[in-house]
């Protein structure tokens, strides 16, 4: 568990937008966080500086990992921080 916090300060994680399943389509309040090449956390934002814990796991596909690559940049640093 104590990764989890690592990834979430990690400042060259790689950050992309969440997949909201309900309106199928990526949100700038879902922030999903890629380290060490595959575990990933995902947080939502509800407001300013305040988050949510959605998940956090490990890829181990190369599937996965490259639709996850694929997906947009997370651009809500100005918005949400």
């Amino acid at each position: 568990m104590l990764w989890i916090k690592a990834t979430l300060l990690d400042p060259a994680a790689l950050l992309k937008q969440g997949y909201d399943k309900k309106t199928k389509s990526y949100s700038d309040n879902r922030r999903v966080a890629l380290v060490k090449g595959n575990y990933v956390v995902v947080i939502r934002f509800i407001k300013k500086r305040v988050a949510k814990f959605v998940t956090a796991f490990e890829i181990s596909e190369e599937e996965s990992l490259g639709l996850f690559i694929d997906g947009p940049d997370w651009l809500g640093k100005d918005k949400w921080l």
